[in-house]
């Protein structure tokens, strides 16, 4: 549960505000909403990336990346991009298959961040 207000907080704090942006109630509810409607989208991919993973490595018969993929959380967030301007307008589907296939899964160093918690990479071409 506390991963999720961090992240929540994450999602918050993005361009630098602290708080809910609104001046009314009802303003500061739909704020609330659509920062809970981000984290239960990146929340929904991430599970969705790790179980792609997860049938990928049982079918490889890797056991040491399955060990290390059970470490990772869906409610990660150091792999998404808060800041920037994003328009969506392509009706592309996102070929999550194609994705896996580019996935490599690398062990991080140890730092007070991570504390040697596996990571996901795509391997760039």
């Amino acid at each position: 549960m506390e991963s999720y207000h961090q992240l929540r907080a994450a999602i918050a704090t993005a361009y630098g505000k602290k708080q809910l942006s609104g001046k009314g109630d009802r303003e500061i509810e739909i704020s609330n909403q659509c920062g809970r409607l981000i984290a239960n989208a990146i929340i929904h991919y991430n599970s969705a990336i790790l179980s792609k993973l997860k049938q990928k490595y049982e079918t490889e018969g890797d056991e040491r990346a399955l060990s290390m993929l059970k470490k990772i959380s869906p409610i990660a967030w150091q792999h998404i991009h808060f800041q920037g301007h994003f328009i969506f307008t392509d009706d592309k589907i996102i070929n999550l298959d194609e994705i896996i296939g580019k996935v490599l899964l690398r062990r991080l160093r140890k730092s007070k961040v991570t504390k040697n918690r596996p990571e996901i990479s795509e391997v760039c071409g």
